[in-house]
């Protein structure tokens, strides 16, 4: 198979699409994946990797996975939203499917991020010092980075 036919944008898209759908669940999809234990630099390697940064604080660590897209478009744009894990109840899953946060630049991210990540840990309850009514220490929930733009790929 050839290199462009393997990251046509059309692929890639159909990808995605497949992901938000849980079909992770039962076919393994391309990704790239950081793991390791607490503060040993997950957040900067991701931040390095695609130039978003992540805020780093007790506060602010992220207790879900991060989904990053790159997608080229001709209008340059990150969006914020959130795939609901498969075992969300109706409910829980139609108000996070409803969160989307559009920004259009990394230093307007860079600005809001922070107070994103405050909104989307109560819309999934996670318990954090400034929501210390979320029940969740962690969730299956997954949080989705999309920045779009002509020199994406």
């Amino acid at each position: 198979m050839s290199q462009s036919r393997l990251t046509s944008p059309d692929r890639l898209r159909k990808i995605d699409q497949l992901r938000e759908k849980n079909i992770a669940t039962y076919l393994a999809l391309p990704q790239l994946v950081a793991v390791g234990d607490q503060s040993s630099g997950k957040s900067s390697l991701l931040e390095n990797l695609i130039g978003i940064p992540f805020p780093r604080g007790q506060e602010l660590r992220t207790r879900y996975a991060t989904q990053i897209t790159h997608r080229r478009d001709v209008v340059s744009r990150i969006t914020i939203s959130i795939i609901p894990g498969p075992t969300a109840p109706v409910q829980q899953r139609e108000k996070l499917e409803s969160f989307t946060k559009e920004v259009h630049s990394t230093e307007q991210l860079n600005a809001e991020f922070p107070d994103i990540l405050n909104e989307v840990n109560t819309l999934m309850e996670i318990k954090t010092p400034r929501n210390p009514g979320g029940v969740k220490t962690f969730t299956e929930d997954v949080l989705k980075i999309e920045r779009c733009g002509p020199d994406e790929d």
